[in-house]
């Protein structure tokens, strides 16, 4: 049993690495376009709000 858990330790050296890279490499250009997905989203509803509250005074 111990010795199982000291093979399973040396199998995962170095895992949280490439977790850490793989993640930074598919989360960051995922979180880039979601930034300019979201300002362009956010405009259009402020424009949407924007003619909703000039709409009646016109």
């Amino acid at each position: 049993m111990n010795r199982f858990r000291r093979q399973r330790r040396r199998f995962r050296r170095g895992l949280s690495t490439m977790e850490v890279a793989l993640a930074t490499g598919i989360m960051l250009p995922f979180a880039i376009a979601l930034f300019f997905v979201a300002k362009q989203a956010c405009g259009r509803l402020f424009q949407i709000i924007q003619s909703l509250v000039v709409w009646p005074y016109l």
